[in-house]
């Protein structure tokens, strides 16, 4: 199975999700996909974002 860094999510037993950050050789480095995701930006689909994109 191939798993690719930041796209792929990985379910466990109990229903959390993980995306895998590195990958070398036959370790797997997950972090909890909540988390991750998390320190990215939010874009909000709203009259501003209208505006800026012109739409």
């Amino acid at each position: 199975m191939n798993v690719e860094p930041y796209k792929d999510l990985i379910k466990d037993e109990r229903g959390n999700y993980y995306v895998a950050v590195q990958i070398e050789g036959n370790e797997l480095t997950l972090v909890n996909a909540m988390l991750e995701r998390s320190y990215q930006d939010l874009v909000e689909f709203n009259e501003e974002f209208k505006k800026k994109c012109g739409l």
